[in-house]
């Protein structure tokens, strides 16, 4: 049978986990091919077509360029083509640099292929050298490190060439490609349904009969080895079930770097043909036998097609000792690939067909489990025996990874727990490992687990597990105290960090005032930043716990911004896009490694919104004004981005863009930001809610007694009194008693003291009606509506308020204390009142009001005939309440 080659790291690159080959010197990899001696592919004169499909060049790593150059010549020397469809990853990340080079080698090389295309005009953005022969596609990688919303108007106006196409090889070969659209790494064709299906109409009213080809980067989910899995479909069901009306497509795809041309990668389980292509640039795997290779279809006019995979490196055809070969005739319940020499022949050899699938492996009697609880909120260690054995020695037998999952016990409708370890199958057999490990993140806190791990094939068929003999158990975690890391609030103008983490400004960042906030902001011009130190211990205190706080207003909220970043230590940032803040960050659970972006807010261009985000090591919350808006599962703690061995002096958290200054994650011009806060700890919804009402509060006016003037003519300059009447009056908390008397010594009654309190909340009005009959007077009927239905005040009897009754002092010290309980003011101070004579006059109900008041400052004793007195049930005069107020409101806003 055909054996497959070693493909080592090629294995990641199946879920789209490939990363550039790091920089090194270029001397030592300059590629070159082995051979250039190519023996021709005979073109029997019942071929109509010939069709080369290669993938993955990734025009930016090191080879790449050499090798398809390489490739244009070779396909020439092998007799020429009608078509070279590269399928997606032609460059590194879709920079234009990297797309020109490709333009580039497209226009001066297509000529090596000699035969146009009918339908296909593409010239390539400025340049007249002929690309006829050329259909390049759009892959994930040309989103990637790119700017996403114009990565597809880029490809179009350098390589000249739609996204998606139905182009006729030879004017009747019908050959469909689509290009990936979406915004992120893992993109889909779940837009291109449409498309497919009018395609395939035409396709269809043509008349012809014989093969159709579909080309994409990704394959379709649940078939060949390298194909995504079915959690991760990159087409709708119905466009699966559409294609598979179609017995006759031939879909090629590329995208897993793997090898092609044996029974593990050519599947026709969904109704149609699916395979792999070769990879034209392959760098990822140093020990990967075929380092440029690609697909040669010969379609022809029995209706068959022949393909062979040509290894551009040694100049070399692979198993030439037998084509493959398609029949465009046979129904699916007949689909069979074969070789040329007859279908009876090929029925002799189940190896070469799929209809018997992958079986699956067994674990030896001596397999094992070891589980370590880590102690570290959600996760334990497994180390197990990887020493599986597949079936047989055929390919669609090997065991590609081993699925590891924590079952809760006794409830089987709950979510598991999976990691999957990859398996080292294609290594020789004394260079694999005989065990691994893991680590399962995000288990439920106080949860008894069962673990079990199984060996899987390349197709998804699993052994029967080894279990661990006991159960394991996280307990129950606790959680720290919120605590500030970072505490900026820009609304007196001072950009400092009240925690004191060491501040670098940009010049163009400047405080304004805002007269909507009613404070100054951060004003930002598009290029500015603030920047502050950070270190790795604050970034330990928050990483599994922590809570962001952001009052923003942005003039634009379509283009994406990021307006908090702790990119340099972690993953964690606030942006726009799309109208929506969204919260980013990185788990060290696999289970989330593709769900960065989990939560997201709605904000209006130019209207303050405040944001809050909390994490609690399994959920992460994001609140819009106070309310909860979005939630979502993301465990396992921080993943840092820095090296603790040299960065420690490079940690820092950016207000106005992200860690890099790119233009595009920078906040555009207008933008103000009053305050940023990051904790941490998880607050609560309550005091999410809290933190919005006092950040949107206005700033009260500072107060300078001097510049204020009062009308009364009985407060005296000089008097004890008349700073807190100035304080009172200037902040609209007591009118006079008249134009010019202000009355201090006057006594001070109920409904005025519940009134005051009533505008220092700006006059809410009340639910409901209160139940006293003696509200006769207007002024005061909502203020003790709102006051009784908040309990900050009671009556004096069920139906009786007293609104003129003398306020005591006792009772002055009870209302405000309940009215700090209301706002959520630390009332947990108090000191003994066991030093005044008169301390037995308190009432009880009044006790820890009096205590709590005393401690705070706000009421002190009285000095009458030498000895000072708490005077509980005395009146409070004018001017005592007038300074009972500004203490409390100095001390509490």
């Amino acid at each position: 049978m055909k054996k497959l080659v070693s493909l080592m790291l090629a294995l990641l690159i199946i879920f789209g986990t490939a990363a550039s080959v790091m920089a090194m010197d270029s001397a030592l990899f300059t590629w070159t091919p082995e051979s250039t001696e190519y023996a021709e592919i005979r073109r029997d004169s019942n071929v109509i077509a010939r069709i080369v499909v290669g993938s993955d060049i990734h025009i930016g790593d090191i080879n790449a360029t050499p090798k398809l150059e390489n490739a244009y010549k070779a396909i020439g020397k092998l007799g020429g083509a009608d078509a070279l469809i590269l399928a997606g990853d032609l460059t590194d990340n879709g920079r234009v640099a990297q797309l020109e080079e490709l333009q580039r080698i497209i226009s001066e090389n297509s000529k090596e292929l000699t035969i146009d295309i009918d339908g296909f005009t593409g010239t390539g953005a400025g340049s007249s050298a002929p690309v006829d022969t050329t259909i390049a596609m759009m892959g994930n990688h040309e989103y990637f490190d790119s700017d996403v919303d114009t990565a597809q108007d880029r490809f179009k106006t350098i390589l000249g060439q739609d996204l998606d196409k139905l182009y006729w090889i030879e004017g009747k070969i019908p050959l469909i490609k689509i290009s990936m659209t979406s915004g992120s790494y893992f993109e889909n064709y779940k837009d291109k349904h449409e498309f497919l299906e009018n395609a395939l109409k035409e396709v269809e009213e043509s008349g012809w009969d014989g093969h159709i080809f579909v080309i994409s980067h990704m394959g379709v989910s649940g078939t060949m080895v390298g194909a995504p899995g079915a959690d991760d479909n990159p087409y709708l069901d119905k466009t699966v079930e559409l294609m598979a009306k179609y017995p006759q497509i031939i879909h090629v795809s590329g995208h897993s770097h793997q090898v092609s041309m044996n029974p593990a990668f050519i599947d026709q389980s969904a109704g149609f043909t699916c395979m792999t292509d070769g990879v034209l640039a392959e760098d990822y795997n140093e020990e990967e036998e075929f380092g440029s290779a690609a697909i040669i279809f010969d379609v022809k006019d029995n209706g068959t097609t022949e393909f062979h995979r040509v290894d551009f490196q040694n100049a070399k055809l692979l198993f030439d000792d037998e084509e493959w070969v398609l029949d465009a005739s046979d129904k699916p319940e007949d689909f069979i690939y074969y070789s040329s020499q007859s279908k009876a022949k090929a029925s002799a050899h189940p190896e070469n067909t799929y209809t018997l699938k992958s079986k699956a492996p067994t674990f030896p009697d001596d397999a094992w489990i070891k589980v370590t609880d880590l102690g570290d909120h959600d996760a334990i260690q497994v180390t197990f025996s990887s020493t599986a054995v597949p079936a047989s020695d055929y390919n669609y037998d090997y065991i590609r990874r081993y699925r590891v999952r924590a079952i809760p016990v006794g409830n089987d409708s709950a979510e598991t727990i999976t990691v999957y370890g990859q398996n080292d199958a294609y290594k020789p057999a004394e260079d694999r490992v005989s065990e691994m490990t893991v680590t399962l993140v995000g288990l439920d806190w106080n949860t008894d687990y069962k673990v079990e791990v199984r060996a899987m094939t390349g197709f998804g068929v699993a052994s029967s597990p080894i279990t661990a003999a006991d159960t394991v158990n996280i307990g129950i975690m606790e959680f720290s105290p919120v605590k500030p890391i970072y505490d900026l609030d820009f609304s007196s103008g001072d950009f400092q960090d009240a925690v004191g983490h060491k501040a670098s400004l940009f010049p163009v960042i400047k405080a304004v005032d805002d007269e909507t906030l009613g404070k100054k902001a951060a004003f930002f011009k598009g290029i500015g930043q603030n920047k502050y130190s950070f270190n790795a211990e604050e970034l330990e205190e928050i990483r599994y716990e922590y809570t962001i706080e952001a009052l923003i207003k942005m003039p634009d909220v379509e283009n994406k911004q990021e307006f908090f970043s702790l990119m340099d230590c972690a993953s964690v940032s606030l942006g726009v896009e799309n109208g929506s803040v969204y919260a980013f960050s990185v788990v060290t659970t696999s289970a989330n490694s593709n769900n960065n972006y989990p939560v997201r807010a709605p904000i209006t261009a130019n209207e303050w919104t405040h944001i809050a985000v909390t994490y609690d090591s399994k959920y992460v919350n994001i609140y819009a004004n106070g309310e909860l808006v979005d939630t979502a599962k993301h465990t396992g703690g921080l993943n840092e981005t820095y090296d603790e061995n040299t960065d420690t002096d490079n940690l820092f958290m950016y207000v106005g863009a992200r860690h890099d200054q790119n233009e595009n994650f920078t906040v555009k011009s207008g933008t103000m930001i009053n305050q940023i806060k990051l904790y941490s700890g998880t607050k609560s919804a309550e005091e999410i809610k809290a933190a919005y009402e006092a950040a949107m509060t206005p700033s009260a006016p500072s107060f300078d007694p001097d510049i204020v003037t009062l009308p009364f003519t009985d407060v005296k300059s000089g008097s004890w009194f008349e700073t807190a009447v100035k304080y009172a009056y200037s902040k609209g908390l007591m009118n006079g008693m008249s134009d010019t008397k202000f009355a201090p010594n006057g006594t001070m009654n109920r409904a005025m003291v519940v009134t005051v309190l009533w505008r220092m909340e700006n006059s809410p009005a009340p639910e409901a009606k209160a139940p006293f009959t003696d509200l006769k007077q207007a002024w005061y009927k909502d203020a003790v509506a709102w006051a009784y239905e908040n309990a900050i005040v009671t009556g004096t009897g069920a139906t009786t308020f007293d609104p003129s009754g003398s306020i005591t002092r006792e009772q002055l010290a009870a209302i405000l204390y309940r009215y700090s309980e209301y706002k959520k003011y630390d009332i947990t101070k108090s000191e003994s009142l066991d030093s005044f004579p008169d301390v037995k006059k308190v009432h009880s109900w009044a006790k820890d009001a009096m205590a709590w008041s005393y401690a705070e400052e706000l009421i002190t004793g009285k000095n009458e005939g030498g000895a000072v007195l708490l005077d509980p049930r005395g009146n409070a005069t004018r001017a005592q309440v007038a300074t009972i107020l500004q203490r409390f409101c100095e001390k509490f806003n």
